[in-house]
Order: C-alpha cells, then structure tokens, then sequence
C-alpha cells in the first residue's frame, strides 16, 4: 500500500500541473487520489462476455452464485445485446448491459457518422432496459482492426465531432490503454480523449492501478495511470481474476487486488474459466466486503 500511495501522489503532483495537457473535458472536476480515500467496501461489478447462445447458457446456470459477490454486469455483439438484455431483465436480473465497438466498425470507416449512430441508438435502447444504468461500450476490438487495416493514427477532432453529434446514455468505456508501444497507446488515448470530450456522461475503464498482479508496481502502468487521470479522474477499476494466466491476479488475492484499485468502483472479471470459482472469490474478499448495491 506505501508503493501505491507514493505513485498516487507523484499522480496528484503531475494532474495538479498539467489538467489540460490532453484536452480534459472542462465538466470534470479533478480529484486528487492520495490513498487516503480509498473506502474499505467497494462498489463491485462482475463482468462477463456473452458472445454467443453458448456463453449465455453458462452464465445463465451460475449467475446466481456471483451476485452474492457483487453486481452483474454482462457484455455481447451488438447484433444480439438487445435480445440477450432483454431476456436478463425479463427474469429479474439486474444488470449493466454493454457490448463490443468492433462488429459495426468491421470494414466501415471509423469516423462513419451512421455506425456512430447504431451504437449511440443500440446503447440508448439497453441502457432504456436495464433502468437507465450505464452502458459498456468494449473498443479493444475496434483499436486491433484499425491497426489491422494499417491505419496507426487518430484524428481527434473528427472524431470528436462524429461522437459528440449523437445522443447518449451514461457510457463506460473499455479502451483498453494496456498497449506496451506505439502506435497503441497513442492511439488508445486519443479515442478516449474524443470519448471523454464528446459525451457527456461518461467514465474510462482503467486497467493500471490493479488491472494485472504486477501494475501496483509497474512503471509503464504508472504512466499509462497519469494520462487516464487527466482525461477522467473518476474512472472506474477493473481486475483481472485467474490462477492459469501467469500475469493475472489469483483468486485468493481479490482482497490484495480490491485495495490497490484506484477508486470505489471496481470491475472484477473472472473469465469463463472461472465461472465456477464465485465463492473462492467471495471468500477471498474477506471482511473487505464488495458493496451490492446497484449503480
């Protein structure tokens, strides 16, 4: 904990001189994150994709077991997201709902204003569903297929003039700034700074204070921590649970996790290969209680 609050200051003495070196929205009020306000109980999400009938079975079959962790949260393809919302909350499940950025970009332009408007519409509708609760918009697809098409760089104010023009729910946004090189990372924080500039409710999904086991402690997660403090000072935490992935945090280590997270909001995403393992989570977490209150 001493290693993290000595990064989180060196963060508070970096935003205190630089809020608008990447252009932070002028409606965010900057937070200064010393360790100090780290709360003993966390708002606490668990995320699953549901990509296919498949996975929405499984997750159909243990879902009840993982809301004694936390609250649900549960992403899928734009092409089924509505249909598998709807059938969640049809059945009383409480849920935030959200889905993939990369399946309407798939050989379209990405400043298409039309394929904006699809995702900006599909999200309103499950957002509509689901309470008005936020909306998970995952990019991490969308960056692979640009680079993919040889395309390596953002032109932000296209960008931003494409996304601010549609009308949207409260959006958190998985952009995935987890890149080790360029073109990734300036890439990945242009389309989050268009993101963050251009709607206007809307939260980052940061995977560097706790996202791995080793980023309390990494340097380039350091980094990566500053650039997404300016754009968002609230963002929202996300931790990666498995005992097989070398680089992942194990699932006896979630109360070690939950207390490097920046922040009271906090995604745990235990994959597939996990399903099972709610209550060794559950166990895990020990007196630092996930708080299962809804957004």
């Amino acid at each position: 904990m001493f290693k993290l609050r000595k990064v989180l200051k060196t963060i508070s003495v970096f935003l205190v001189f630089n809020t608008n070196l990447y252009g932070s929205s002028p409606s965010h009020q900057l937070q200064i994150y010393d360790g100090s306000s780290q709360k003993n109980q966390k708002k606490c999400f668990i995320w699953f994709e549901v990509n296919n009938k498949k996975h929405f079975d499984q997750y159909l079959q243990f879902k009840s077991s993982w809301e004694g962790v936390g609250n649900l949260m549960v992403t899928a393809r734009i092409n089924n997201v509505e249909m598998l919302t709807q059938q969640l909350v049809s059945q009383n499940i409480a849920i935030i709902s959200g889905f993939k950025t990369s399946d309407p970009f798939r050989d379209k332009d990405y400043y298409d204003s039309t394929v904006w408007a699809e995702v900006a519409k599909t999200a309103r509708n499950i957002s509509k569903m689901t309470g008005n609760k936020p909306v998970v918009l995952e990019n991490e697809g969308a960056v692979k297929q640009l680079l993919k098409n040889g395309i390596s760089t953002i032109d932000y104010n296209k960008l931003f003039e494409v996304i601010r023009e549609q009308q949207w729910p409260e959006i958190w946004f998985w952009y995935a700034p987890t890149g080790k090189r360029e073109p990734v990372i300036s890439m990945t924080h242009e389309i989050a700074r268009a993101v963050v500039n251009g709607i206007p409710k809307v939260h980052l999904i940061e995977p560097s204070s706790a996202g791995f086991s080793n980023s309390p402690v990494n340097a380039l997660s350091a980094n990566l921590l500053k650039k997404t403090l300016i754009l968002d000072p609230s963002p929202v935490s996300i931790i990666y649970l498995d005992d097989k992935h070398k680089n992942f945090w194990k699932l006896i280590d979630t109360n070690k996790a939950l207390q490097a997270a920046l922040g009271d909001t906090v995604i745990l995403y235990p994959g597939f290969d996990d399903l099972e393992n709610a209550s060794k989570i559950n166990a895990a977490i020990g007196n630092r209680k996930c708080s299962r209150n809804e957004h």
